[in-house]
């Protein structure tokens, strides 16, 4: 088939992260599909251009094309925001078109995050009859998230529920994601849920690991969400109680983690590392003994797998979606939620018998559930629902 890609998020030279989980989609299924992504970007500060530039990519089945815009801006945060959608929509629209014009219609349109891309998806139904798909992962639809679809505004809304009912069909990527699209959006919205993928070329078992002294991951920022906090208190409780180990952190805005860590006198135990490339987060997990993801919520956890690919058991809060991707005492194991206690008990019971997990068996299930060919398969099968 031959599949256009609108995505609302999606790694640019501004935001090299951003939805990175989305290009491993778009990489999963172009082993069996043409995929055209499009992706159109503000450069507010005008880093790479003054006006209009297109970067593109192409690799294998799977085509990138980077829309940098600059709107200058208005000091009015209303009006701003008015002439930089008027840019944005115009922008996609004329990619839209030129790609029609040279490689023909697409057999479907797959968003990736109803907004804002879903509104050219809408446009380009309503204009030339090509249907289109959505894919949801904002943790914004969850009713115990921080920052929720009810608090946006009413237009916005509005424009993400016309996306999501008007659309082909609907895919979460898990059940507890699923669970709450139908509930904002109509108990008899059909939902399919299709898991994220694990790229097992970057993230692969290494050799046996240290067991005398542990050396845990942690991946985030100091989001609410992630609960990082709730780590590094933890981790003081095992050096207060003179149990060696290491923590590497990885992640984003991470300067009020150091803070805590440093009142704590955790400078020799923790190391941040910020935000890295795939492959250098996949070489320290080869050295770690497990992960620790302590997060309020999750959609999915994207880190899960990655490091369940590397070998590595999770050490997860025990909320809802975690029971989607880890068995206790198989993959991980589940500790209390909101409980920094509870968690330094869990992780010092796991430094004490670190070798009762497989790590070549955690890694095998890993790359077969998750990897590029189940996923990509998978995803493409639904294309022809």
């Amino acid at each position: 088939m031959k599949v256009l890609w609108f995505a609302s998020w999606y790694p640019t030279a501004i935001h090299p992260f951003d939805g990175d989980f989305i290009q491993r989609h778009a990489e999963a299924v172009s082993l069996y599909h043409d995929v055209q992504v499009f992706k159109v970007v503000r450069d507010k500060e005008g880093s790479i251009t003054n006006h209009v530039v297109i970067k593109e990519n192409e690799r294998g089945r799977l085509r990138e094309s980077i829309i940098y815009y600059y709107s200058r801006p208005i000091a009015v945060q209303f009006i701003d925001r008015i002439f930089s959608q008027l840019k944005y929509t115009r922008l996609y629209r004329k990619a839209i078109k030129e790609y029609l014009h040279t490689q023909g219609r697409p057999d479907l349109v797959h968003v990736h995050t109803g907004m804002k891309a879903g509104l050219l998806a809408s446009w380009l139904m309503r204009r030339k009859g090509i249907p289109y798909a959505v894919t949801e992962h904002w943790a914004g639809f969850l009713p115990e998230a921080d920052k929720r679809f009810e608090d946006l505004p009413a237009y916005f809304r509005y424009g993400w529920t016309r996306t999501i009912q008007q659309s082909k069909g609907v895919q979460a990527v898990s059940t507890y994601l699923a669970n709450d699209l139908k509930r904002l959006f109509g108990k008899q919205l059909p939902v399919t849920v299709i898991a994220n993928v694990v790229n097992t070329q970057v993230f692969y078992p290494g050799e046996a690991r240290d067991t005398i002294t542990m050396c845990f991951i942690h991946v985030s920022g100091a989001a609410f969400q992630k609960n990082s906090m709730a780590v590094i208190e933890a981790f003081s409780i095992l050096n207060r109680d003179g149990v060696i180990a290491r923590l590497k952190v990885f992640g984003s805005t991470q300067e009020l983690l150091k803070e805590k860590a440093n009142v704590y006198g955790l400078a020799d135990s923790i190391t941040f590392y910020g935000e890295v490339p795939q492959p250098v987060l996949a070489a320290h997990m080869r050295e770690a003994n497990a992960l620790i993801l302590y997060s309020r919520y999750e959609t999915f956890g994207c880190v899960v797998i990655e490091a369940n690919a590397c070998g590595l058991p999770v050490i997860a809060s025990d909320i809802p979606i975690m029971h989607e991707l880890i068995k206790e005492g198989e993959n991980g194991m589940f500790v209390k939620s909101e409980d920094p206690g509870e968690l330094a008990t869990a992780l010092r019971s796991f430094s004490e018998s670190p070798t009762t997990f497989d790590a070549a068996r955690i890694a095998k299930d890993a790359g077969s559930k998750y990897g590029y060919e189940s996923i990509g398969k998978i995803i493409g099968d639904w294309y022809k629902l």
